[in-house]
Parts: C-alpha cells; structure tokens; sequence
C-alpha cells in the first residue's frame, strides 16, 4: 500500500511568520488555490480513503481537495498535528530561535514544546494504526504538516534530513517502508 502524505496550503499564519503547531491555521485565497490546483494531481493517485490532521488549516485542505477527488471518506486524527510548540504558538516566529527548537534541543526555554521523542512516537502509533486499518486500500492520502512530512520520511529512511515542505508537496512511501 502506499501513502502519500501531503502538506496543507498556505495559510495566514505561514505568510505572517506566526508560530502555529497545533494553534488552528486559517488557509488564504493562495492556499485555499493551492490545495484546490493539487486536487488533479492527488486524483492521479487514485486514493480510496483520506486520513486527515484535525486542525482547521488541514481540513480546509482536506475540503478544497475533496472538490476533485468526490465522495472518498476521510477520518480526522488529532495525531497527525504539527508538532506543539507550547506557549510560542500564535506568537511571531521572530521571538525564538528556530533553529534550536527545530534541532529539538532541550535548551528551549519555551513551555510546553513538544520534545522530539514525543512526536515521533505519536506518528509512529499512528503508523501501527493505519498497517491494521488500511489493509484494504491500496493508495491513501495523508494530508498533515510538513514537521510531520519529515517523521514520515525520517522513518522510512534513517538518513533523513529534515527540510521544508512547501505547501501542498507530496511524499510518497510504501507502507512497507514503515515498517
């Protein structure tokens, strides 16, 4: 089976530099155009089912794609949030030193973020629930963030290095790589 994991459009936050994690996310004309020009390209993957993060900016995401592809069901799993960073989000992005809290240092000196570990694991539960829940399905779309882009590629391939996703990229990996 494959996934293919695709990053949310655009949204007011991403053009602002505020912090978002799992503070909500409202898409822009952009990324509401974005999620809706990636609809023909995600149709061509042929998905059967639709795993969603539950935060707004996904949903919208997940609703502007839904335009192309009809009647696929979706499922909203809250463990396919971005990372959270704690007390930062909704706050400019300026006010902290991204490269130490990306790095998932423990110096963060900013309440609540979520470590390293953490967020790892929660995708990799999420991984085990989807190898039993997905069996039937030979092609499903995850549609997430781009911290957790980089979990998915990261378990795949040990060797990953962590990098941007632009809004609406998509990764493609066998489950198999998973496992």
């Amino acid at each position: 089976m494959k996934l293919h994991i695709i990053r949310h459009g655009e949204t007011i936050e991403n053009k602002t530099g505020v912090v978002q994690g799992w503070h909500g996310g409202t898409l822009t004309e952009l990324g509401e155009q974005q999620a809706l020009a990636a609809g023909p390209k995600v149709a061509e993957l042929q998905p059967t089912i639709i795993f969603s993060s539950d935060l707004h900016r996904t949903q919208q995401t997940t609703t502007q794609l839904l335009q192309t592809l009809g009647d696929v069901p979706v499922l909203f799993d809250w463990r396919l949030r971005e990372r959270a960073f704690g007390e930062a989000e909704g706050n400019p992005q300026s006010n902290y030193d991204w490269e130490q809290i990306l790095a998932f240092t423990n110096n963060q000196n900013i309440e609540g973020v979520e470590t390293k570990a953490h967020f790892m694991n929660r995708i990799r539960r999420l991984i085990d629930d989807l190898k039993d829940f997905t069996f039937a399905h030979d092609s499903v779309l995850v549609v997430t963030h781009g911290g957790v882009l980089n979990v998915f590629a990261a378990i795949a391939d040990p060797d990953h290095k962590w990098q941007r996703y632009e809004n609406t990229e998509i990764l493609s990996i066998e489950l198999a790589q998973l496992m």
